[in-house]
């Protein structure tokens, strides 16, 4: 279920996503953090950087991938 809603929030980029991703950064489960470091990086906000450069070090190969890469892509975030 939050693995859904950081997925949905992520692709509709409105702006009251911001929030739930940046809390969904810490969730248990890997794949709602990978979504949720997806999201951040499709929304553009530089306010999500310091989350995003906290999952870096993450436990997760599959989220410290999507992390580095949210930088490189169209996303810009950092």
């Amino acid at each position: 279920m939050r693995r859904g809603a950081a997925r949905i929030l992520g692709r509709l980029k409105p702006a009251a996503a911001f929030p739930p991703l940046l809390a969904a950064l810490g969730d248990p489960d890997a794949e709602t953090r990978r979504e949720a470091v997806i999201g951040l990086g499709r929304l553009g906000d530089a306010r999500g950087a310091p989350g995003l450069v906290g999952r870096l070090d993450d436990a997760e190969a599959s989220v410290r991938k999507e992390d580095t890469e949210c930088g490189c892509r169209e996303h810009r975030v950092w």
